[in-house]
């Protein structure tokens, strides 16, 4: 899936660059556990905005993935 979705990504003539795993995420859980996630790619378009990609699929999320896909929207909106 993660081949799919870059090769999808490679072919926008937007954009103009690619990161794999390009960032980690750190944080404690509720329960004060610690947390990390690296989201699966990142795209640059040519006007300046960017991307955030994480490849699993909605279905396939457990409890855990989605804190970690709930977590990285949050940083995304935060930073812009």
């Amino acid at each position: 899936m993660e081949r799919d979705r870059v090769m999808l990504v490679d072919f926008d003539p937007t954009v103009v660059g690619i990161s794999s795993q390009p960032f980690w995420l750190f944080w404690s859980a509720a329960n004060g556990r610690a947390v990390s996630h690296a989201p699966d790619y990142f795209a640059r378009h040519d006007d300046g905005t960017a991307v955030v990609i994480g490849c699993r699929p909605a279905e396939r999320r457990g409890p855990r993935d989605r804190a970690k896909f709930e977590a990285t929207e949050a940083a995304r909106a935060e930073v812009g």
